[in-house]
């Protein structure tokens, strides 16, 4: 009887019954190979070789087959691409005796059966058909080339023929070719395929047979025969065959590494002769199915015990050991795990332990165990109640989820059941949360047991929020894994049984459920659930439902997903898109979800013909961001959507229907991403922005991150989405504290109440918070209330923050584990043995901390002191398995990061003081981060016994790394400094990569160049480049080993063991001026450096002053260090002065005929000394930026300057004696004010060799980076630092800033450059401006503040639409007020005086009237009493204890202001309105509602619109 082993080498021998004359037999001596291996920088492979005889004896429609004589070996190591290696190998006879078996044909020459020994185990049956499957082939000679049908280990298979008289080659991919394919794959990245090519097996769609997929990436499976004729005897016979077949993976691209596993074999015809008739197989059975069969006793609808160790794959068995062998290999794993913590060098011996106790070595274990050994597991833990052993026990509690296996989840139930195990309810509904993502077998009996936990009374919040979610996405895991894919009859069938029934009971919940809160706790179930019938349910639910546009837009993406499967995605989300009725939060998930799916060029045209008429701003904006986010993606699964959707939008943008507006807070979508061509993988982070229409902070805010593989391959990594509702308007008015009773307001809101205006409602608050991990949902958090109630939460958490709450010693030891994702590929080899690809990422996060928090001497401080260490394994296995053995081609990576930290920080309020103290890590503990990865080949006994690899390989290892001799270190760092008393250390070691600079130096340009990334800004670059290094380390797509480390610690000589430091603020007001400000800042800080000679003293002081509107400005530092043992002493002083010119004598004024200047001084002093004024070395600089008169002239015959003049000549600003305020003159007086001659003087005194040094790499950089594109000759920047040398550059801009001339001089001579061109703009580029404050416009265009502009004529309305706008001279116009539930201010207009307006402006029950005296005078009043203000000055008016506003007059324009509440300019010719942003979404008055939509702004009282002429006379107030 044949054992596994042997049989695994009977190697698909023989002849076909067509090919043969009856009555003969014939003999073929067979030689055969299988390794799993690479081709990459190193051939290396493991496998086996074998030898056998094969007789075939052809009676009638029957081939009788016999094998005998079989021989054996084995290889582990590097290998010669023409297999020479087996020729020094040992080959053992492995006395298998003869196996005989029969295969029946039909008259074509297929296989319809074949008659096995019935004794034969499932492995041996599955061998023989391999075997079998190969004796067939067409024999008709007059076809070149045919397909046809036939039964092959690989399924039902259309093969392809190429034949000619000498030659028949068959040939077979397994994966586009052959239908009901023998194979399983379970991905728990939770990606999938954006190229179409979802089918891994051919199949009929509607009865038409169908390829598969045909793109090799990443798997590809395939077999090529030949079979050579010949003649003996005038008879025609197979005088050779052979095949060669092969299963590769590739997963990164032509750059990246591919593993496969080899398969050929040959046989050659040694005998033909007369058949003796002498085999003949008894006690048979028959099979007619040549498929592959797999050893799945599992089914999603089928009870089993569910506490039963599970077999990993389906192809074969991994753990052939005794299960308490397994339980305590967990032991020893989780005790490795731990003690690497500890590991802080880089020697072999380390890197041996990170890889062999990774994070999933204790993992690959727990698979193997049942529910009673998982127990035992956690019986051994319980006990230890060390740090250690609490730290093993929680490791082991977090692996449960992801091993994967039903006992694993079944102990988590009932742990959880049960109240134990775990150390919170957090913990607990993690764990429960886990195990649909890494669930192997799951089934209905599996989601009951879980659905028994929410008939308990006992679960904590944690718990209980967590069930419904993990339920929902393990019953849809359950039918995901219940076939092959989710277009197979296991999926259907699963969805219409599990699914539906869960998705009708949630959505009766929906519609039963009273509050927001609740409905999106069942809709974030109905998304886990996904699949079915969900769409169907909310469809009508979408049409009809008045819930708020919150619960429809999770609603939205609830419906999703099973449009995708029904491919009614755009038809289904079209109707929701175009409906202005819906909110822009439903319309816009609705867009996006329309994006994601598939759509038309008509259906396209539909949504791009809805945005030209488009009303509501805030979609506007998001739907143009959007289009030009995916219209320059990089993203290869939206390549060809990308190319619909720029076709539009370049369109879009030529009409200029809409500008996109990216200020804060607005609509909008934003995409970041990097693309690698060669590993072909992008990432992709997209943010997605809801705005509000009630205040500035955005309603929510979506960040997600994905990232894609070979080409067409995209998964959801981490999605996070954060609720503001209202938030911001409760914090700010927290935060204003106005006093009722001293600011009158209930003498506003009677007015307001007289006028009939409606004052709007509280907004109620609606914060949360959801978070999904691979597309699905495992936190919802939220909290919706009214304002009072929201009031009362943030003040607890404020409360919490201070140390008010919570214990004030605590320790922390917490232990977490997460499995990124791990994939299984399997399938047989053409052999009939059974072959897995897995790859997986597991992390490990351990915190152990002690917490001190407290107040001492005034001080508020937190203690801390912690170990932290984060530990990642990664691994790509290549495998098949041969008898009791396992061969693999094997990369592992290992991470380790640890940082040690002992922290003091204390706050001293009162003395506006920080100290902060933390202890340097020590060489025996340093702060050490390791990477290395390898690939080796292998062998492992499954049982845990010997390979006898030797028997056969006398020089051969069970493992072999991966390696050409080339292994090589570079350092990285090397700085053991004893005078600042740190050791930095670190190198690139046992490294076969390309170290040289020009490598390294080109690939950190690469990933951080803007040419692979979208959009091309530095930010983008900056942050997907730090994006792409981390996904080139962590995947490390390369076969050759390579690791780097680093180290941080005290130095080795002079070592600084402690630091603190200390640092003082202080800041006062010293002037004020209009709404500017000058101030004063004080720093004084101290730090103190802890050595084994005793403490050095570094003392810095940095005083800042700035006068009102920045014009004078004086920065100046003091740096001394005391002299030590280690250092000499040492000081470095700095100061810096600068003046602007003064501001102008009258608000919004500017002389565009005035020559302007600004002029700075820098002075540095540094040396060995105590004191600045006895340093040798001195820098001084002094800086001037003038205006010139070219650029003034120029500027006349500029548009906007012409229109500018144009405007102080009209009606309505001719009264204004300075500019008129309008964009035209705002542009005139920016140019007329832009600085565009520049001179810098440099000089230097008593030059050290430090700064030398530093002006020589500045040399370098400027020769590098500036000089090519200018073509300097670099003869002419010599080194100038030779004794004290002057450096002066000029800079002038000419001819409307298109030419330039630049000079530079130095003791060495002089290099000028004329009239280069250039291409600066006015606004926004290089140009210094000298006199306009662009603060406020920069708050505008970023959607910070908004205003509200009036003349006589027309009015810039809030949200910023202008409308022409005639006042009625009899009447007050409510302009802009506060129309909030407690009214704060009011503004009112009117025609009169010498002037064109008046102003009367409440600030609650406080009036303040001011009306034009003359032309440049402004007459004030308060509550009716005369409040004059004199040019340049400023007045406070103040009622009880309350500051109401402040008065100033700016050359006759005056300026209230009450920042908390509103500020309004006004000088008779205009008046100018700018609410706190707090008012946005409770504003009323003709300057609009204050919502940022445009479109609906014309408005009356009752906020009904109104024809625009009549806005004025819908807001009079008669009785002012």
């Amino acid at each position: 009887m044949w054992n596994s082993r042997h049989i695994s080498i009977l190697l698909l021998v023989g002849s076909c019954a067509h090919g043969y004359d009856e009555g003969y037999e014939y003999t073929y001596q067979e030689t055969g190979i299988q390794t799993t291996g690479t081709m990459d920088h190193a051939p290396t492979a493991s496998g086996i070789s074998w030898m056998s005889t094969v007789r075939i004896q052809y009676r009638g429609n029957k081939a009788y087959v016999e094998v005998s004589e079989l021989k054996y070996s084995q290889y582990v190591g590097d290998y010669p691409t023409d297999h020479s290696i087996w020729k020094n190998n040992n080959f053992v006879d492995q006395n298998i005796g003869k196996i005989q078996y029969v295969i029946n044909y039909d008259n074509d020459g297929k296989i319809n059966s074949v008659s096995l020994p019935r004794s034969a185990s499932v492995q041996m049956r599955n061998q023989l058909k391999a075997q079998a499957a190969m004796l067939q082939w067409e024999t008709k000679q007059d076809n070149s080339y045919l397909e046809r049908r036939e039964k092959l280990l690989h399924g039902d298979c259309n093969v392809h023929y190429t034949i000619n008289d000498a030659v028949t080659m068959r040939s077979v991919n397994h994966f586009m070719d052959c239908k009901d394919r023998p194979f399983r794959r379970i991905d728990d990245w939770r990606g999938w395929r954006c190229d179409a090519q979802y089918f891994d097996e051919a199949h009929e769609w509607g009865g038409k047979w169908t390829p598969g997929r045909q793109d090799p990436d990443p798997y590809s499976s395939k077999s090529d025969a030949y079979y050579v004729f010949a003649e003996r005897d005038g008879r025609r016979y197979v005088q050779s065959m052979g095949v060669e077949a092969g299963v590769g993976t590739r997963f990164f691209g032509k750059e990246g590494d591919s593993k496969f596993i080899y398969t050929r074999r040959n046989m050659v015809a040694t005998d033909v002769k007369s058949s003796s008739g002498n085999i003949n197989p008894t006690d048979t059975e028959t099979y007619s199915d040549l498929t592959y069969e797999m050893v799945n006793h599992y089914a999603w609808n089928k009870d089993r015990n569910l506490k039963d160790s599970e077999e990993i794959l389906d192809t074969g068995s991994m753990f052939l050991g005794d299960k308490s062998v397994y339980v305590q290999a967990v032991m020893s794993a989780l005790d490795e795990i731990v003690k690497n913590f500890d590991l802080h060098d880089a020697s072999e011996e380390t890197v041996n332990k990170l890889h062999t106790y990774g994070t999933e070595s204790a993992m690959y274990y727990m698979i193997a165990l049942d529910y009673d050994s998982l127990k035992s597991v956690y019986n051994g833990l319980e006990g230890d109640s060390s740090e250690t052993g609490v730290a093993k026990m929680k490791l082991f509690l977090e692996f449960l989820s992801s091993t994967g296996t039903t006992a694993s989840a079944m102990f988590v139930i009932d742990c959880v059941s049960q109240g134990k195990c775990f150390e919170d309810s957090q913990s607990s509904g993690r764990a429960l949360l886990g195990i649909p993502y890494h669930i192997r077998r799951p089934n209905v009996q599996l989601v009951n047991e879980m659905k028994r936990l929410t008939s308990l009374s006992n679960q904590e919040e944690a718990v209980t929020m967590a069930l419904p979610l993990a339920i929902a996405h393990l019953a849809r895991r359950t039918c995901e894994l219940a076939d092959k894919s989710v277009a197979d009859p296991g999926f259907t069938a699963c969805v219409d049984s599990l699914l539906n029934p869960m998705s009708d009971e949630y959505f009766a919940k929906l519609m039963s459920a009273s509050s927001d809160d609740e409905k999106m706790e069942y809709l974030a179930v109905l998304q886990n659930i996904r699949w079915g019938k969900i769409s169907d349910l909310l469809e009508d639910y979408l049409k009809s439902s008045t819930d708020s546009d919150a619960v429809k837009a999770d609603a939205v993406t609830a419906a999703v997903y099973s449009t995708y499967i029904k491919r009614n995605t755009a038809s289904y989300f079209l109707p929701i898109i175009i409906n202005p009725l819906h909110g822009t939060e439903t319309r816009a998930n609705a867009l996006l979800c329309f994006i994601h799916g598939d759509f038309d060029i008509t259906q396209l045209s539909t949504v791009v013909t809805t945005l030209y008429e488009e009303k509501n701003f805030e979609f506007k904006n998001y739907a143009y961001s959007l289009f030009e986010a995916f219209s320059d993606t990089l993203n290869p699964c939206f390549q060809k959507k990308k190319d619909l959707i720029s076709y539009y939008y370049r369109y879009m943008k030529q009409v200029r229907s809409h500008d996109i507006n990216y200020g804060f807070g607005i609509s909008k979508f934003y995409v970041q991403e990097f693309e690698s061509t060669g590993y072909e993988n992008t990432g992709s982070n997209f943010i997605n922005i809801i705005g509000s229409t009630k205040s500035q902070l955005p309603l929510k805010l979506g960040v997600w991150v994905s990232s894609s593989n070979y080409g067409s391959y995209s998964g959801s990594v981490l999605g996070i989405e954060l609720r503001f509702e209202g938030l911001s308007r409760t914090v700010l008015k927290k935060i204003q504290n106005i006093n009722g009773r001293d600011w009158k307001l209930s003498n506003l809101k009677q007015l307001m109440d007289g006028m009939n205006i409606i004052l709007k409602q509280e907004e109620t608050v609606r914060v949360g918070i959801t978070v999904t991990l691979k597309g699905s949902i495992i936190m919802r958090r939220s909290y919706f209330s009214q304002a009072d109630e929201a009031d009362k939460k943030i003040t607890e958490l404020l409360n919490d923050l201070r140390g008010r709450g919570g214990k004030n010693t605590y320790s922390i030891n917490h232990q977490r584990a997460l499995t990124y994702g791990m994939e299984i590929y399997e399938q047989p080899t053409d052999v009939g043995t059974p072959m897995f690809y897995v790859n997986s990422m597991t992390t490990v996060v351990s915190l152990q901390a002690e917490v001190n928090k407290g107040l001492s001497k005034g001080v508020l401080f937190r203690e801390l002191k912690n170990d932290i260490h984060m530990v990642t394994n990664a691994k790509d296995i290549m495998s098949f398995m041969h008898g009791y053995n396992k061969f693999h081609l094997y990369q592992s990576r290992a991470y380790s990061l640890h940082v040690p930290q002992e922290l003091v920080v204390g706050i001293n309020i009162v003395k506006q003081e920080l100290k902060i103290e933390f202890k340097r890590a020590e060489q025996s503990k340093p702060l050490f981060l390791i990477l290395h990865a390898r690939t080796q080949a292998g062998v492992r006994e499954l049982a845990g016994g010997s390979t006898k690899l030797k028997t056969y390989c006398a020089t051969c290892e069970d493992e072999h790394v991966l390696a050409n001799g080339d292994s090589t270190s570079k350092a990285i760092a090397e700085d053991d400094n004893s005078e600042f008393g740190y050791r930095l250390w670190g190198e690139y070691f046992d490294c076969e990569s390309d170290l040289s600079d020009a490598n390294i130096g080109g690939n950190a340009v690469y990933a951080f160049h803007p040419q692979n990334k979208n959009p091309q800004t530095f930010m983008t670059s900056f942050l997907m480049g730090l994006r792409q290094s981390r996904a080139w380390v962590l995947n490390y797509p390369r076969a050759e080993k390579c690791g780097a480390y680093m180290q941080w610690s005290q130095s080795t000589v002079n070592p600084v063991q402690e630091v603190h430091f200390s640092a003082q603020l202080t800041f006062d007001t010293v002037a004020n001026k209009y709404y500017y400000r000058g101030t004063k800042v004080l720093v004084k800080s101290l730090m103190e450096v802890q050595t084994p000679n005793g403490r050095r003293k570094h003392k810095l002081n940095l005083k800042y002053e700035t006068s009102p509107g920045g014009i004078n400005n004086k920065l100046m530092a003091q740096y001394t260090r005391d002299a030590s043992a280690e250092m000499p002493e040492y000081a470095v002083c700095f100061s810096f002065e600068n003046e602007y010119p003064d501001l102008p004598d009258a608000f919004m004024n500017g002389n565009l005929d005035a020559q302007k200047s600004y002029n700075a001084a820098l002075k540095v002093r540094y040396g060995e000394t105590k004191s600045c004024s006895e340093a040798t070395g001195k820098i001084s600089t002094r800086i001037a930026h003038e205006t010139t008169p070219e650029a003034t002239q120029e500027l006349k015959t500029k548009d906007y300057y012409k229109t500018c003049m144009n405007e102080k000549k009209s009606s309505t600003w001719s009264s204004r004696t300075a500019l008129p305020i309008t964009d035209s003159c705002w542009l005139a007086n920016y140019d007329a004010t832009n600085a565009r001659k520049y001179h810098w003087d440099i000089k230097f005194e008593g030059v050290s060799p430090e700064v030398r040094a530093y002006f020589e790499k500045g040399e370098t950089v400027l020769k590098t980076a500036v000089l090519p594109y200018w073509d300097l000759d670099p003869k002419a920047l010599q080194r100038t630092l030779d004794e004290e040398p002057e450096l002066k550059l000029d800079i002038l801009f000419k001819k409307k800033d298109k030419l330039v001339d630049i000079k530079l001089e130095t003791d060495k001579g002089v290099s000028d450059f004329k009239d280069m061109p250039v291409n600066v703009p006015v606004y926004g580029g290089p140009l210094s401006n000298l006199e306009v404050d662009t603060f406020g416009l920069f708050l505008a265009r970023n959607n910070l503040i908004d205003w509200c502009f009036i003349t006589n004529s027309g009015m810039r309305m809030l949200d910023n639409i202008t409308i022409p706008f005639a006042m009625e001279p009899s009447c007050w116009t409510l302009v802009s007020a506060d129309c909030g539930p407690e009214p704060k201010y009011a503004v009112f207009v009117k025609p009169a005086g010498p002037a064109p307006l008046q102003v009367k402006v409440f600030l609650g029950g406080h009036e303040v009237e001011m009306t034009p005296a003359s032309s440049s005078k402004v007459s004030v009043k308060v509550n009716g009493g005369s409040f004059d203000v004199a040019n340049e000055e400023t007045q406070e008016y103040k009622s009880g204890s309350s500051e109401i506003f402040k008065l100033s007059n700016w050359g006759g324009t005056m300026l209230l202001m009450s920042p908390d509440v509103v500020s309004v300019h006004f000088d008779g010719t205009f008046v100018q309105v700018v609410p706190n942003p707090i008012t946005k979404g409770e504003h009323c008055g003709a300057c609009g509602n204050y919502d940022g939509n445009k479109f609906n702004n014309i408005l009356d009282m009752k906020g009904q619109p109104v024809p625009v002429q009549w806005l004025p006379e819908n807001w009079c107030n008669y009785n002012l």
